[in-house]
């Protein structure tokens, strides 16, 4: 058998080494996509028993948070209701299934799909695989994931598409509105447990609050509408994306703070103690900044030549670009090669095989003047428990089509605004956090030094009376 040529050191300082089998986990920070180990994460499942702890956090364990657009289950009967009656018309691209391709290019081959993420277009088949239901569920989750969106979380993924969350029961609430509650708080504690811990290092399996700082995560799916005429009904096919079972999505601290509220509501604590506010949670560690630290200690192979051992260790770099089965339209389980092996591409940021990869949609502020973007809108709004809007009544004169058009312009300013005063908002929150951690850290620092300095005093005062100093 002939030997295997290493790969040269521009390619590997390009991706890192290619793995023999896809990488079970990855998260997006920033521009930048990362290789989590099963090692760093930890399940909020609470157990004491460390092979219960490690199944959870296993490939085989691991759960994702479900957005059900449809599809009535014996705990949900109602399942994807929130998702339906809503003044919505979708795209086509959003209702046929589509991938991004390299610009002006046919059917990419993996092994140059995504070298330098190229420009992409979008590709749209003419086969009809989502109801207005299911885009609406698609929005609902990709913005349910961004940073600022917490009470849409809560609700489409935490609480199954129910707005309402009940008040705690009291003496005088009756045996419904008791059990009502009750069945709420499993509802919720059982997607809590969905949740993951991703530290920075390798830690044990079970939860414990001194492994060191941590962010929340959380994998994400979807499961398609099911009612009569929707084509999830007709032809039983997914709409959820090819990464949905490794893609982690780190929470901001205001969906942290949200589930430590709900967390006391519901009483419980004791179940989820790293959702109390004893529990140090980040939603940024520096994970760009380990990588690169790792490799340049690593430094290049000696006189510039890749050998195995130095591969290997290349290899062992931590937070290294992710790579995953190439998957598209003809290969939507993933193409293997022809000795059955899979056929492994970089996860590179906004490359086709990134965006392609999750169901989720999210709403374009450059286009917060159309109509859909209005529709879009308000039926979030209304699925986040917010009152309908009135519906405008149009004019056609010409002083309201000249309002209509300043109107127009002020939506898409507005909704730059408002993304960017939730991120800022996102921004603040961390930075205060932050700032509390690094003053109770001051503090520890100040009290140990002084400590400190009282043990070098006695200790000096101590060896002056030990060796007095002779006479003249």
């Amino acid at each position: 058998m002939p030997e295997v040529r290493l790969p040269s050191f521009e390619e590997v300082d390009l991706h890192g080494p290619r793995p023999e089998a896809p990488d079970q986990l990855f998260l997006v920070q920033g521009t930048s996509t990362h290789r989590i180990r099963k090692e760093q994460i930890v399940s909020m499942r609470l157990t004491n028993v460390d092979v219960v702890a490690d199944q959870a956090r296993s490939a085989g364990g691991r759960l994702p948070l479900i957005v059900n657009a449809g599809r009535p289950t014996e705990t949900n009967p109602q399942a994807g209701k929130c998702f339906h009656e809503h003044e919505f018309v979708p795209m086509r691209e959003q209702i046929n299934e589509s991938e991004w391709r390299p610009r002006g290019t046919p059917p990419p081959r993996p092994a140059s799909a995504d070298a330098g993420a190229p420009p992409l277009q979008l590709h749209v088949s003419d086969h009809q695989y989502c109801s207005s239901a299911d885009v609406l569920a698609r929005y609902a989750g990709g913005e349910a994931l961004a940073p600022s969106n917490h009470a849409l979380f809560l609700v489409v993924f935490l609480n199954e598409g129910n707005p309402t969350f009940l008040p705690t029961p009291t003496e005088k609430s009756t045996a419904e509105e008791k059990q009502a509650y009750a069945t709420q708080r499993q509802v919720i504690g059982r997607n809590l447990s969905k949740l993951f811990l991703v530290y920075a290092d390798a830690v044990p399996p079970v939860l414990c609050k001194d492994r060191g700082p941590a962010m929340m995560a959380c994998l994400a799916s979807i499961v398609s509408d099911k009612t009569p005429g929707a084509p999830g009904a007709t032809y039983q096919s997914s709409i959820a994306g090819y990464h949905d079972r490794s893609r982690l999505h780190v929470l901001s601290l205001g969906h942290v703070r949200r589930m430590q509220a709900l967390v006391t509501h519901y009483k419980l604590e004791s179940w989820f103690p790293a959702l109390t506010e004893s529990w140090s949670i980040q939603e940024w560690l520096p994970l760009a900044h380990y990588r690169t630290r790792a490799v340049d200690a690593l430094g290049v192979p000696p006189g510039g030549l890749v050998t195995k051992e130095w591969l290997a260790q290349r290899g062992n770099v931590p937070f290294d670009t992710p790579w995953v089965q190439h998957c598209d339209m003809a290969h939507p389980s993933g193409e293997c090669d022809g000795c059955g092996k899979p056929v492994l591409v970089p996860l590179v940021y906004g490359g086709a095989e990134e965006r392609n990869g999750v169901p989720w949609l999210r709403l374009d502020v450059e286009d917060a003047a159309s109509e859909h973007y209005q529709q879009v809108k308000a039926a979030l709004e209304r699925i986040s428990g917010k009152p309908k809007r009135k519906k405008e009544t149009p004019t056609t004169t010409p002083e309201a089509t000249k309002a209509d058009a300043e109107v127009a312009r002020l939506r898409v300013e507005n909704a730059k605004l408002e993304r960017k005063v939730d991120a800022l908002k996102a921004e603040l929150a961390s930075a205060q956090h932050h700032v509390a951690e690094m003053a109770i850290e001051c503090q520890k620092q100040t009290a140990r030094n002084l400590e400190l300095t009282t043990a070098l005093r006695t200790a000096t005062g101590e060896g002056e009376e030990k060796e007095p100093q002779a006479p003249a």
